[in-house]
């Protein structure tokens, strides 16, 4: 049982409650009475209701019974907090949950969960369930674009310095105390837990909606670790961490165009050393190819021929930097010196290969010569499938080729 409060405290935390959780104008907040109501909004009709607020406000006038059940749906709190000034308080039984708020497609709703005091956004049901990844289940669109826009939510941050196992999600609703659970920040950027997977059921979500625009925002293309690839050295790429079968056939039941972009090379330039911009192609562009294969699909031979080209421009990195490292030698043993002692060709080249280091992760690689200082990182493509096609065999040979040359030169070089 709750104490009636008189009308001056019930006024007073009436004006509390509109402004602090409606968050409008008190005229608005009539209005939207009146609306609810199925009352006319004419100018006449909102100054009556304005100058009724206004008394009640002001403690002149008592909330009526007619008037509860639209105030306590607008502010979102129960009849007991109202007509006892917030002395006695009971969670809202048409408070939006969780999973209400993860299938609405009303943006006011949206606003006010996110803004609620309690913090429900930043919390879990009952189920260990928090709002993001219901919606991502609910596929709602339209609302976890609203969180992105509105700076709530991010998959990415803007800083590359806080890439590691995931692209530093988080969000900027603030927890209420160090005390509180609160836990939606730790919850999609724990770096214990496959904290990536939000990021690629969003990306899937915008491949549905062919959506480039957030394909780019969300890095489709890309996995975290690419920025802590550097030159003379490579750690871990963790492909298998980030590996995502469903996004991957998502891109190949998806138009052309889409397939188109996930065929792109890009650069990402390195965090440290030097901060040269590496090239990479899509990590699982080869997983993509083999479906591609398998379906017959006709834009098979177009990925294929970019992977075969992307794999081509890192041997010719490695070629170009042992001709160096050889001219270099050569210049070492001139014919009046050494006439006797002067290597051959197939001697300096082996010579010029034991001064290039390898770093590999994976179908990840780097190099970098010690004496021509040429260096490089980029990602390796493999074909694990084979083709009757006239048109895809020789491609899938030349991309395999090449890869294995590439290989070679690793277990020469240092």
């Amino acid at each position: 049982m709750f104490s009636l409060k008189n009308n001056d405290e019930i006024g007073a935390y009436f004006a509390k409650l509109v402004e602090e959780k409606y968050k409008k104008p008190m005229r608005q907040f009539g209005k939207a009475c009146l609306e609810l109501q199925g009352e006319p909004t004419d100018k006449t009709s909102l100054d009556k209701m304005a100058n009724r607020l206004a008394q009640i406000k002001a403690g002149k006038k008592a909330i009526q019974l007619t008037d509860l059940p639209v105030f306590t749906h607008l502010l979102g709190v129960t009849c007991e907090e109202l007509l006892s000034a917030g002395d006695y308080i009971v969670p809202a039984a048409d408070y939006m949950t969780v999973r209400q708020f993860a299938a609405s497609h009303d943006p006011d709703a949206w606003e006010t969960f996110v803004q609620r005091e309690d913090k429900p956004f930043l919390n879990c049901d009952e189920f260990g369930r928090n709002a993001i990844e219901y919606a991502l289940e609910f596929k709602n669109y339209d609302l976890l674009k609203y969180l992105m826009d509105q700076k709530y939510i991010w998959f990415v941050d803007l800083d590359p310095k806080k890439y590691v196992m995931n692209f530093g999600a988080s969000t900027s609703i603030k927890r209420r105390d160090p005390g509180s659970l609160d836990s939606l920040q730790y919850q999609i950027s724990d770096v214990a837990k496959d904290s990536d997977r939000l990021r690629r059921q969003m990306i899937c979500l915008a491949l549905e909606h062919k959506d480039f625009k957030m394909l780019t925002t969300l890095k489709a293309r890309e996995i975290p670790t690419l920025y802590m690839m550097t030159a003379p050295g490579v750690n871990n790429a963790e492909l298998d961490t980030f590996r995502d079968n469903e996004m991957i056939q998502r891109i190949v039941d998806s138009d052309d165009d889409v397939i188109d972009y996930f065929s792109q090379e890009f650069t990402i330039q390195e965090l440290h050393g030097t901060k040269r911009n590496n090239t990479y192609i899509f990590p699982y562009i080869g997983n993509v190819a083999e479906l591609l294969i398998a379906y017959n699909h006709p834009c098979a031979e177009a990925v294929l021929k970019r992977c075969a080209e992307h794999n081509h421009k890192f041997l010719q990195h490695l070629e170009i930097t042992v001709d160096k490292i050889m001219q270099g030698k050569k210049c070492m043993y001139k014919p009046e010196w050494m006439q006797d002692c002067r290597p051959s060709e197939d001697e300096l080249y082996q010579q010029s290969l034991a001064e290039i280091f390898f770093y590999r992760s994976g179908k990840f690689f780097a190099s970098w010569g010690s004496l021509s200082h040429e260096s490089d990182v980029s990602n390796l493509i493999a074909i694990d499938c084979e083709s009757k096609n006239f048109r895809l065999a020789p491609l899938i040979d030349d991309i395999n080729e090449s890869y294995n040359k590439i290989m070679a030169f690793d277990s020469n070089g240092r």
